[in-house]
Parts: C-alpha cells; structure tokens; sequence
C-alpha cells in the first residue's frame, strides 16, 4: 500500500507539472519517500535528485540512486519505488544540489568530496556541521541555488511510554 501511495503522489506530480507548465520547461528534482518508524522500512522514489546517504556508525553504509527521471518533463512518465531500511542508530542525509555546488567569492564549489568528509550518525550535529561549513565556505558570494538539508536519526530503541 505504501509504494502505491508514493508512486501515486509522484505520477500525480509528474502529471501536473508536465501538464500545466509544459511551455514553461518547468521541472522538478524530487526525493519523495515515507519512513515507517517502527520497522525503519522507507519506501521512496528519486527522481533525479541529489542521492541521499544512509549512514551508520561507520560512515555511509548506502547511497539512495536515481530511480526515475526528473518529474514534469513528459507526461505519463514511468517511475520506480525503491525500498530500503533504516537500521536503529542509521541516520538518512538529504540535500539539494545547492550544497555541493555553493560556491566561495573566487567561484570555487563545495564539492561532494567536502561534504562526505563531514558526515557523521548524529543528525542534529550532521546538519549543524555541514551548514555552518558551506556558510563559510560561501562568505558573502551570492548563491543561484536553494541550499536544503534533512536528517533523520533512527534512535536504537524506540522510546518507552509510560504505563497507564
């Protein structure tokens, strides 16, 4: 049921889009997934984005690959769910294009390379870090891109409610 409703939710888009802004060249890079919390099973599709990263204790333990084309390009597009899962303690990062191409004043880019010397399991201290290292390396140039980040950290046990 899960991977209908993503695949629903992207087709729809996709539709939409391609349908409506198709003298625009309107499109859209999506990472659109759903993450069932107690088995840390995520069902997701990646239509051309930027390849999200799961991440263990001892750095990146799998790279969420493109599985479809981006959406809003042709109507009635083909697209793939994927599913993986999230081990407890994992971390899943995504970002947009925009941090790894923010670039310095001199026109010098982030790279992924930077990036994945920063990935650690704890996401608020994922994201903390990885920002404040592209606003440094920015300064005051001015970016063409958005610069987006999500983290998501799998606790290892799931939290104890108490009894009533």
């Amino acid at each position: 049921r899960t991977s209908k409703q993503v695949l629903n939710t992207i087709v729809l888009a996709n539709d939409y889009i391609a349908r409506t802004h198709s003298q625009a060249n309107m499109f859209a890079t999506i990472f659109f997934g759903v993450l069932d919390s107690t088995t840390g099973t995520l069902t997701y599709i990646n239509a051309g984005h930027e390849p999200p990263l799961i991440l263990s204790r001892t750095g990146v333990k799998q790279v969420l690959t493109r599985t479809a084309m981006a959406v809003g390009i042709l109507p009635d597009s083909r697209y793939r769910v994927a599913e993986t899962r999230l081990a407890p303690g994992d971390t899943l990062f995504a970002f947009t294009d925009g941090v790894v191409d923010a670039v310095t004043p001199a026109g010098e880019e982030f790279t992924q390379a930077r990036l994945l010397g920063l990935l650690r399991p704890s996401a608020r201290a994922l994201l903390e870090r990885v920002d404040a290292k592209v606003s440094a390396h920015i300064g005051d140039a001015h970016q063409f891109d958005d610069i987006t980040m999500l983290a998501v950290h799998r606790l290892q046990s799931p939290p104890r409610h108490p009894s009533k």
